[in-house]
C-alpha cells in the first residue's frame, strides 16, 4: 500500500514538471510569434485614446507567464505628460503593465482588461482656473474615421488597477488644499472606459500631508480606504457608498457627493465614528494642537456624527458640524495617577452661520466627571475661533495635589488639599485676559471653599489655608480666610477689588502695571513673623545668610494696595524686632500711607501713635509721626533694628 501511495505522487510529481516545462516552452514560443504584433497594436491603440504624450524610455516587453493567468505587455521607464499646457510630468513609473486573458493571444482581437503600476510617483492638480491635469483621454467617438479593424484586433477596457509603491501628490491651486500620500498597495476596480461607472476602492497608504489652508493634518499617518465610489466623469461628479476610512486604529463611515467644478470643490458628505479613543484622535489633528491632547489616554465609547456641506475654493469654505459624546468614559493623563472616571458628555462643533472661524463655536454641554472620588460638573461654550469668548459655569470639588500635573508652575511648587466651587462662572473675551483696559468687561463669579489647602513656592510655604470666599466679577468677599505660614497663622475678613486684573496684568502686560488692589481687610493672627510670611529668597535660605538692602525697605506690596487693613496680631516678629498687641488701622491711599490708632507693646514699654509714610519715592521714604512712648528700651530698640543702618547713633551709644 505504501509502495502504491510513492508511486502515485511521483506520477503526479511528474506531470506537473511535464506541464511546465510544456507552459514554459509555449510562453516563450507565443512571444517570439505574436510579441511585436500584440506589443504594436497596443502603442497604436494608447496613442489613439490619449491626449497627451507617453514616453517609453525603457524596453516594451510581452510575457506569458510573468502574470500568469494573464499575458501582458510591460512598458518599462514610463512618463506620461499632463494635459495642462505645462506639460509636465503627471506620472512617472519604473514600470506598467497591461494584462489581458492569455486565450485572446490564439484569437483575433485583444482585450486588455487590468494594468499594474509600480515604483511611481502620480501628480495630479487643479490650477487656478479650476483646470485639471489629469484629463488625458481623447473624447470617445463613433464615427467612421474610427478605425475599424483597430477597434476589433484591441481594446483597452480597463476594469481593474493596480498600485504598488506609488507616491500620489494632489495640488488644488484654487482652495489651497496638497495632499501627498505613499500607497504601498492599492487596487481600483470599474468600467473605465464608460463615462458612468462605480469604482472599488482598496488601498492601503500612508498620508504624509493632508494640507487645507495651510494647516496640516494626518502627517505620516497609516490610513486604509475600503469602499464605492460612483464616478460621472461628464459630470465630474463622485458619489461615495459608504466608504470606511481607518486612520490611527480610528474607523470612520463616509458617504455623501463631491463634484469639481471651475470654480471649485462642491462637498456633501457625512462622517460618523464610534468606538474612538481620544489619543488616537490626536493622530488626526495637526501638530500644534495634538501636542497636549496626546498625553491623555481613554477608555469608553466616544462617538461623533459629522458633515460637510457646501464650495470648497479660494474664498469659500463649506459649513461644517459635528456632534460628539462620550458615555461612561475614562480619561487619564500620562502625568497624573489619578483618572476622570464616570465622564459623560455631550458636544457640537460648527463653523456657523458664516462657515469661517469667527462664526465658529464649540459647545460641550451635560458635563459630567468624578475626579478622585469628587464630582465635577457643568458646560463649556466657545465663540469666535478669531477672537474665542469663553463662557464656562462649573460646579464640583477637586483635589488639588491631583490636577497640579495639569497645569504645570516654575513658581508654585506644592499644590495641595482641596477646592470646591459652586455656580462657578466666566464671561468674557478670552484676549481680554491679557490686556489690562479690557479686564473690567469680563464677567465672573461663584462660591468656592478651601479645604486645608497648602501652597508652596521656592521662598515660603502657607498651609492649612481653610476659607471661603465669593467672587461677582471685579470683587472677591471673603468670608473668612486663614492659613500658616511656619510658626505664624493669619485669618482674614473683608473684600478685596481688582486683584484678578492686577495679577493677570502682571502676568501679560509688556508695560509697567499701574493698576492698584482695591482692600478693605479684618486681619488678626496670635503670633506672625514677617520671614514666615513673605518668605526669603532660595539661594539666601539656603546660604543661612541674612538678606539685606531691598529687606528692610517698604514691601512692594504697599505699592500695590489702596483701602484699608486694620486688626490685631498678638505676637509680631519682623528680624531681631519683637512686639505683642499690635492693633490699629493702616489707610494706603496713593503714595502715603496713614496710621491711625497704631500700637503695640515692645522694648519693655508701649507705643501709641498716628502718623503718614510718604512713599512716593521709592529711595527715600518720609515719615511723619506723632507718638507717645512709655518704659521703651531706646539700646534695645537701636540693637532689633540694626541701628536702621547708619553709624552716627547706634546701641552701643
Amino acid at each position: 500500500m505504501e509502495n502504491s501511495w510513492k508511486k502515485t505522487i511521483l506520477n503526479i510529481l511528474k506531470v506537473s514538471v511535464i506541464v511546465l516545462l510544456i507552459l514554459l516552452a509555449a510562453g516563450m514560443l507565443v512571444g517570439v510569434v505574436f510579441g511585436d504584433k500584440i506589443k504594436e497594436l497596443a502603442v497604436k491603440e494608447l496613442n489613439k485614446r490619449l491626449a497627451t504624450e507617453v514616453l517609453v524610455k525603457g524596453d516594451i516587453e510581452f510575457s506569458v507567464l510573468s502574470n500568469f493567468p494573464s499575458a501582458s505587455i510591460t512598458f518599462n521607464e514610463v512618463e506620461l505628460k499632463e494635459a495642462l499646457p505645462e506639460k509636465n510630468s503627471l506620472l512617472t513609473c519604473e514600470k506598467i503593465s497591461l494584462l489581458f486573458n492569455v486565450w485572446d493571444i490564439f484569437g483575433s482581437n485583444y482585450a486588455m482588461k487590468e494594468i499594474i503600476a509600480e515604483n511611481g510617483k502620480l501628480h495630479l492638480r487643479i490650477n487656478e482656473d479650476g483646470k485639471s491635469n489629469y484629463n488625458i483621454f481623447k473624447p470617445s467617438t463613433n464615427t467612421s474615421t474610427t478605425s475599424k479593424t483597430s477597434t476589433n484586433e484591441f481594446s483597452m477596457k480597463i476594469a481593474e488597477a493596480t498600485l504598488f509603491n506609488i507616491l500620489i501628490q494632489y495640488d488644488d491651486e484654487r482652495s489651497s488644499q496638497h495632499y501627498l500620500f505613499d500607497t504601498k498597495l492599492s487596487t481600483i476596480s470599474g468600467d473605465f472606459s464608460a463615462d458612468k461607472f462605480l469604482l472599488k476602492i482598496e488601498s492601503d497608504f500612508i498620508s504624509k500631508k493632508l494640507s487645507i489652508d495651510n494647516i496640516n493634518y494626518l502627517s505620516d499617518r497609516q490610513t486604509k480606504i475600503n469602499g464605492t465610489l460612483g464616478v460621472d466623469l461628464s459630470e465630474n461628479r463622485y458619489e461615495i457608498k459608504d466608504a470606511i476610512i481607518e486612520i490611527a486604529n480610528n474607523s470612520f463611515t463616509v458617504s455623501g457627493s463631491a463634484q469639481s467644478l471651475a470654480e471649485g470643490n462642491q462637498l456633501d458628505l457625512r462622517l460618523a465614528g464610534a468606538d474612538l479613543r481620544i489619543e488616537e484622535l490626536a493622530a488626526l489633528l495637526p501638530p500644534e494642537y495634538a501636542t497636549y491632547i496626546s498625553h491623555f489616554k481613554s477608555e469608553g465609547s466616544i462617538r461623533f456624527d459629522g458633515s460637510i456641506k457646501g464650495l470648497v475654493s479660494a474664498t469659500t469654505k463649506p459649513h461644517v458640524n459635528i456632534e460628539f459624546g462620550v458615555k461612561n468614559g475614562t480619561l487619564s493623563h500620562d502625568q497624573m495617577n489619578e483618572s476622570f472616571k464616570a465622564v459623560n458628555l455631550q458636544g457640537i462643533f460648527s463653523n456657523g452661520t458664516s462657515n469661517n472661524r469667527s462664526t465658529s463655536y464649540f459647545n460641550l454641554s451635560n458635563f459630567s466627571t468624578s475626579f478622585d472620588g469628587n464630582s465635577v460638573r457643568g458646560t463649556i461654550l466657545i465663540n469666535n475661533f478669531v477672537t474665542p469668548y469663553l463662557n464656562m459655569k462649573l460646579d464640583g470639588e477637586v483635589t488639588l495635589q491631583k490636577i497640579k500635573p495639569l497645569f504645570p508652575s516654575d513658581y508654585i511648587k506644592i499644590l495641595e488639599g482641596a477646592v470646591a466651587f459652586r455656580q462657578f462662572y466666566f464671561k468674557g473675551a478670552v484676549y481680554q485676559l491679557t490686556k489690562s483696559s479690557q479686564l473690567d468687561k469680563i464677567e465672573a463669579g461663584g462660591s468656592f471653599n478651601l479645604q486645608d489647602v497648602t501652597i508652596g513656592t521656592d521662598r515660603t510655604t502657607y498651609n492649612h489655608l481653610n476659607g471661603k470666599f465669593d467672587i461677582n466679577n471685579n470683587q472677591v468677599v471673603i468670608n473668612q480666610l486663614s492659613f500658616n505660614a511656619n510658626e505664624s497663622d493669619l485669618s482674614f475678613t473683608g473684600n478685596i477689588n481688582n486683584f484678578i486684573p492686577y495679577f493677570l496684568n502682571s502676568l501679560s502686560d509688556s508695560v509697567s502695571n499701574n493698576q492698584k488692589i482695591g482692600v478693605n481687610i479684618q486681619l488678626s493672627s496670635h503670633s506672625l513673623s514677617w520671614i514666615d510670611l513673605v518668605g526669603v529668597p532660595q539661594n539666601t535660605a539656603s546660604s543661612n545668610k541674612k538678606p539685606k538692602g531691598d529687606y528692610y525697605s517698604i514691601p512692594s506690596l504697599f505699592y500695590i494696595v489702596t483701602g484699608s487693613v486694620s486688626g490685631q496680631i498678638d505676637k509680631f516678629v519682623y528680624d531681631k524686632f519683637n512686639a505683642s498687641n499690635l492693633h490699629g488701622k493702616i489707610l494706603f491711599l496713593g503714595n502715603t500711607i496713614y496710621f491711625n490708632d497704631f500700637g503695640l507693646n515692645a522694648e519693655k514699654g508701649t507705643v501709641a501713635a498716628n502718623g503718614k509714610l510718604d512713599i512716593s519715592n521709592i529711595k527715600r521714604n518720609k515719615l511723619e509721626m506723632t507718638a507717645k512712648l512709655e518704659k521703651m528700651d531706646v539700646t534695645q530698640l537701636f540693637y532689633e533694628f540694626n541701628n536702621f543702618d547708619q553709624t552716627t547713633l547706634t546701641d552701643k551709644n
